[in-house]
């Protein structure tokens, strides 16, 4: 009796779950069960299998064994369509929200038997009960506002309100917090609190290990494709899922001491763009130099200055003793100027190219000879640069969204080394990765430097920043507010600038 009103409390069963792709065995023998509104944290290292775990519970991925059970009903066919019938929503961090629909159009998207009269839209029906999710949730949006006009934090609350009108009973939030403010995090707390009064389940997948505690009542790791541990949050601490999940004890990453270079690298004289007003900056050589700020402060505009995203409306850029001015990014490029993005899979790489391809874009012009391409030096310089920078691959020619997320990273990092790029300019690094990966990527960036490269990193991330900069730049509304040089670097009062504005 207790066993059969236990299983029936198991919204989802997934049982001895594989899955494996060419080179690849993403999971093997997976076991992951979750309570009725219950909220369950997924995390591993970047490869580990949540991903794939996740698109095969969505139906965008098929599983090669196993069963899965939703509801007690037993799943032989999980498609996308069956997969939402049942009751399942992915909220991706791609979010799918229309810029060009309104927020009640968005919410509704797809989903009109509620909202209809027969045949007919029924306008007035879709945006009194937009109101009433609204309102239900305290989430202070209209529902005439068009989503392309919504803050990410908005946006990301959207998209869980999108859910909800499809009546679904489990939810999954990959890094719903990745881009979030403070206060758009506690409102995102806010909502996961309600959800779990109403018995939604949520599977919650985050790299932010402290956030697990905030959230979860439960937490699963994965490694290499295997299921190492399902713990109550309760009973674990953060260094033993840090464990867990590396499958040792980790390294933590300390900058070194070292003699800064007295040649100036970088300056930017009072340069002002749409985004932000009157910047003056001043970098030396080989500095891996940090720019921190709030969501929305102008720090990764000012990177966009410097690579000519953003045109300068006045003042001035000084690069290597010399005034320079960027039209656009190519010329940027030609100066031996390189952008990691903040979004590499829009902006930073072609996901459907395999790994030398995305590797070799920037720096293609070395490997032509007499107008003709010299794919044997591609191919060997790529597998140098897989190498050096330990890409988990099963080869160059696989494409590059088969990697995870911290090995995309590494991919573009190695388009601009290919490119033998002087400066760096770095946004987010460690986004949406492990933190296992984040401290092999800080070496990178460390050991360039070392080697004479200058690197800007600007990242939401302080303790981080604070680990690997030897300055730090805030902004705060579009200006930079104050330069903490090395032995003014103080977490209190570099939060307190950004929160503040004030020195």
């Amino acid at each position: 009796m207790n066993k059969r009103i236990l299983m029936e409390n198991k919204i989802l069963r997934m049982e001895g779950i594989s899955k494996s792709f060419p080179g690849v065995k993403a999971l093997s023998d997976v076991d992951f069960s979750v309570d009725r509104g219950e909220v369950r944290c997924l995390i591993g290292a970047n490869g580990a299998g949540k991903s794939t775990l996740m698109k095969i519970l969505s139906g965008a991925c098929q599983r090669d064994s196993g069963k899965i059970f939703i509801n007690g009903k037993e799943m032989h066919v999980l498609n996308t369509q069956n997969a939402i019938q049942a009751g399942v929503a992915v909220i991706y961090q791609e979010l799918s929200l229309i810029d060009s629909l309104t927020v009640a159009e968005n919410i509704f998207l797809n989903n009109y038997k509620n909202v209809k009269n027969g045949m007919m839209l029924n306008w007035n029906a879709m945006n009194k009960k937009a109101i009433a999710l609204l309102q239900e949730f305290n989430i202070s949006v209209s529902p005439a506002t068009l989503a392309g006009d919504l803050t990410i934090g908005h946006r990301q609350l959207i998209e869980i309100l999108k859910a909800v009108a499809r009546d679904a009973k489990i939810i999954v939030m990959d890094e719903p917090s990745a881009t979030l403010s403070k206060d758009e995090y506690k409102s995102l707390l806010r909502i996961i609190a309600a959800l779990k009064q109403k018995k939604i389940t949520i599977i919650y997948i985050s790299h932010r290990l402290e956030e697990l505690f905030d959230v979860g009542d439960s937490v699963t790791i994965l490694l290499d494709g295997t299921h190492i541990a399902t713990v109550s949050m309760q009973d674990i601490t953060q260094e033993e899922i840090v464990r867990l999940m590396i499958g040792h004890e980790i390294k933590t990453f300390f900058r070194k001491e070292k003699t800064q270079s007295k040649e100036t690298a970088l300056e930017l004289h009072d340069v002002t763009t749409k985004a932000i007003s009157q910047v003056n900056l001043k970098i030396n050589k080989s500095e891996i130099h940090g720019i921190y700020g709030l969501v929305g402060s102008g720090r990764t505009e000012v990177l966009h200055s410097i690579f000519g995203i953003d045109p300068i409306l006045s003042g001035e850029i000084i690069y290597k003793n010399k005034k320079m001015h960027n039209k656009n990014p190519y010329s940027a490029i030609k100066k031996g100027i390189g952008l990691v993005p903040e979004n590499r899979k829009k902006q930073g790489l072609v996901l459907g190219l395999p790994v030398w391809e995305n590797a070799s874009l920037a720096g293609i012009k070395k490997f032509l000879r007499f107008g003709f391409i010299q794919y044997k030096r591609i191919y060997a310089e790529t597998e140098q640069y897989v190498k050096k920078l330990s890409i988990k691959t099963p080869g160059i020619a696989n494409e590059v969204i088969t990697l995870s997320g911290g090995n995309q990273q590494k991919v573009v990092l190695s388009k601009w080394l290919i490119k033998q790029c002087d400066l760096l300019l770095v946004d987010e690094p460690t986004q949406g990765i492990d933190i296992g990966a984040k401290a092999e990527l800080y070496e990178i960036l460390e050991d360039l430097s070392d080697k004479g490269k200058t690197i800007i990193i600007v990242s939401s991330e302080l303790n981080e920043l604070l680990s690997v900069a030897s300055a730090i730049s805030v902004m705060y509304e579009g200006k930079l507010i104050k330069t903490f040089s090395a032995h003014e670097l103080d977490a209190t009062k570099i939060q307190e600038c950004a929160i503040t504005g004030r020195i």
